[in-house]
């Protein structure tokens, strides 16, 4: 887009003004000044996440139960020689470039659910409880052999043969207690990795093994009998921890407990579909919080209010018969009916939800009275099914007290010894290994700056607001004429003030604008904005002020028709007469433009506000004004209304020469200044560039003193 010069004639040359503003991509996403400026604009959501995240790691480290780390050290012979003369040795010759491997085959070893076995089997009485809740028993060592195991890790130090044994558990004692049964098992497994069974006592453990073996076999074949009979259809009495009654838990018995778990779960949702229901069947379809909340149905209400300003607008127009109008009323007619079928259909869906969760349970219902039924009588059959596994239960605890002592006479018959020995047993731990506070609140640090940043460049990605006189080029394609810095200062202020920040960014900004209007008579600018409260009418008379400031005879017309704001900004009394009375020759001009006090400066209010703004621009009576007023001034500025959402300025940009756009830095969106650029192309209008104002130079990513040195430039007295 491209700005226009003004000729004497005061006409416009479209021959560039100011070059060619090509879009760009604007400041790079990751350049440093944008990153400064987004962590900046995000500070209080940075500083939010992080301190979250802190606080979160805080207390689920405060929440977090202590673990306590004992270490046992066993060491590793792989010198193979005999102990006694004449013993045979089993293990093979390790080689020197094998020894690692050997070691870590040990690693793999410890993690074992044999040597979890045996390292179980070694626990006392007070470990077992405190691992599993219970006594010494079969069950009680299964249940902490998975324990332990889960508890145990192995370490191997570099160059050497040792294996550290780290257990962690949440109590101390039992820790050490774990390590100390570890390290035991290993060199229990050592030993009885290159025994004989050679002894008598072996073979007549043997032969009571066998027997009870037997009894075993015909015990447990007894009672599958009797369960194949009775048709009790569960899992194996061994593999599984006793129920209440004494007995595995059966098929019928896992089907009524699914069954009674899935009636529940239903009876919930028919509980929470009946209340919905019954919260919305005699409500409107209308107030029903899922027709409100309904995409479908929000987007059929947004383009029914479209339609309805539309044909509000239209009817301002044209008469009711006009074409436009009937279509603009059978869409309205059309779009009625389609929201009434859409909550129709979505409050039929809730009822049907709730008739089908009413079905629902009514079956489950049914199906777990039938299995209650078959789950008492089972239990009937159970009792005897009970005895005949309790017998089992019995030979296989004897079988098991066999084999245990089988193994120690085997290791006593031994006289082969073993390569692993305990270097240091472990010691119960005083203080807890985890959780670590410094290591989980550092963790916790660098998570939140991680999501912090992360939110930030999201937010700041979908964030179309200007902050930029580059971003404004770049992405309006409109030359910048200058910016203004954030202020607190009045307007009166900025109009008397010269060597202000802001007052100098306005003689800056004059001084480009002169460049735009060189060797001619008169120039009628337009100033006005997208939205309004982005400082058009303190650039129109800051502008002003500084074009009579430099000589030139200055006119500010006052054409906001809606919101005047020229005389309130003067402090001018109250006004009989003005710019309408002057469009329509009810007054003459010199007696409605005041003198504000300021040489070369004069001012054309608005008057009494009119009922038909729109009416009044459109006829065409501002161009006659300014026709008049022309060879009268040199330079003439409008103060016009913002441009989105009303069709004043596009109607005003038509008699004026160029048009000053004013955008406000940080509030502006991307998309409504496009449209409100665009809307002023469209009426044919000669932009001459653009304004921002309130810039904040650290929102926008720069230097702190740029925001109070950028425009000052003075000596300083000393």
């Amino acid at each position: 887009m491209t700005a226009d010069r003004i000729t004497n004639d005061g006409s416009a040359d479209r021959s560039m003004a100011y070059p060619a503003t090509e879009a760009r991509a604007g400041e790079s996403f990751l350049s440093i000044s944008y990153l400064r400026g987004a962590l900046w604009r995000q500070r209080v959501a940075l500083l939010g996440i992080v301190v979250t995240a802190l606080a979160i790691g805080l207390i689920l480290t405060m929440l977090a139960t202590p673990r306590y780390t004992a270490t046992a050290t066993i060491r590793v012979n792989v010198d193979n020689t005999n102990i006694l003369p004449g013993q045979d040795v089993s293990d093979p010759f390790i080689q020197v470039n094998e020894v690692r491997n050997y070691l870590a085959t040990l690693i793999e070893v410890v993690k074992s659910r044999r040597i979890a076995s045996e390292a179980a089997n070694r626990l006392d009485q007070a470990t077992m409880r405190s691992l599993t809740g219970m006594d010494i028993s079969e069950s009680s060592r299964l249940a902490a052999r998975g324990i332990i195991r889960n508890s145990i890790s192995a370490e191997l130090p570099q160059q050497a043969r040792i294996i550290n044994l780290n257990a962690s558990s949440t109590d101390p004692q039992a820790a050490s207690a774990i390590a100390n049964a570890y390290a035991d098992a290993m060199v229990a497994d050592s030993v009885l990795g290159g025994t004989e069974s050679n002894s008598a006592a072996t073979e007549f453990l043997e032969k009571q093994i066998t027997e009870v073996r037997n009894e075993l076999r015909a015990a447990e074949l007894t009672a599958n009998e009797y369960a194949r009979a009775n048709a009790l259809i569960g899992e194996d009495a061994e593999a599984v921890s006793v129920n209440n009654d004494g007995g595995a838990r059966t098929i019928t018995g896992s089907n009524l407990a699914n069954i009674n778990e899935a009636y529940i779960n239903a009876r919930s949702r028919r509980i929470v579909a009946e209340q919905e229901w019954q919260a919305i069947s005699r409500l409107p379809i209308a107030q029903v919080p899922e027709v409100r909340d309904s995409p479908a149905v929000q987007a059929l209400r947004s383009r029914l209010s479209e339609l309805t300003v539309q044909l509000s607008e239209l009817r301002e127009r044209y008469q009711e018969e006009y074409p436009e109008i009937r279509d603009v009323r059978a869409e309205i007619s059309s779009l009625q009916s389609e929201i009434a079928s859409s909550g129709q259909e979505i409050r039929d869906s809730l009822r049907s939800e709730y008739q089908i969760a009413l079905r629902q349970e009514r079956a489950l219902s049914t199906e777990r009275d039938r299995l209650s039924a078959a789950t008492l009588d089972e239990q009937d059959r159970r009792v005897q099914y009970n005895i005949y596994s309790r017998e089992a239960q019995a030979s296989r605890e004897e079988l098991a007290s066999l084999l245990a002592r089988f193994n120690q006479i085997s290791s006593a018959a031994n006289l082969q010894d073993g390569n692993i020995a305990v270097l240091d047993y472990a010691i119960t731990p005083r203080s807890p290994s985890s959780p670590d506070l410094m290591r989980n609140m550092l963790l916790a640090l660098l998570a939140g700056i991680g999501a912090a940043i992360g939110f930030a460049l999201v937010r700041e990605f979908f964030d179309e607001r200007i902050r930029t006189l580059d971003e404004m080029e770049a992405r309006l394609g409109i030359p910048a004429l200058g910016q203004t810095p954030y202020s607190d200062e009045e307007s009166s202020e900025v109009m008397l003030s010269s060597f202000s920040a802001l007052g100098e960014a306005y003689s800056s900004i004059r001084a480009t604008l002169s460049y735009a209007m060189p060797e001619m008579d008169s120039c009628v600018l337009q100033v006005t904005s997208s939205q309004p409260g982005e400082g058009k009418t303190t650039s129109a008379i800051a502008l002003a002020v500084r074009f009579a400031a430099v000589g030139k005879r200055t006119l500010i017309i006052d054409a906001d028709l809606r919101r005047p704001a020229i005389a309130r900004q003067f402090e001018l009394a109250k006004q009989k007469t003005g710019l309408v009375d002057v469009l329509y020759n009810r007054t003459e001009l010199a007696s409605a433009i005041c003198d504000v006090g300021i040489d070369n400066l004069q001012v054309l209010p608005v008057g009494p506000i009119p009922s038909n703004p729109v009416e009044i621009l459109s006829s065409g009576l501002m161009g006659e004004l300014i026709k008049k007023v022309r060879g009268s001034y040199d330079v003439i500025i409008v103060d016009s209304p913002p441009v989105v959402g009303i069709a004043d300025a596009p109607l005003i940009s038509r008699f004026c020469d160029a048009t000053v756009f004013v955008l406000e830095a940080n509030r502006a969106l991307y998309g409504q200044a496009r449209t409100a650029v665009r809307r002023l192309m469209d009426a044919d209008a000669r932009i001459a560039g653009a304004v921002l104002t309130k810039y904040r130079a650290l929102d926008a990513g720069q230097n702190y003193s740029y925001q109070y040195k950028y425009y000052q430039y003075q000596t300083v007295e000393k």
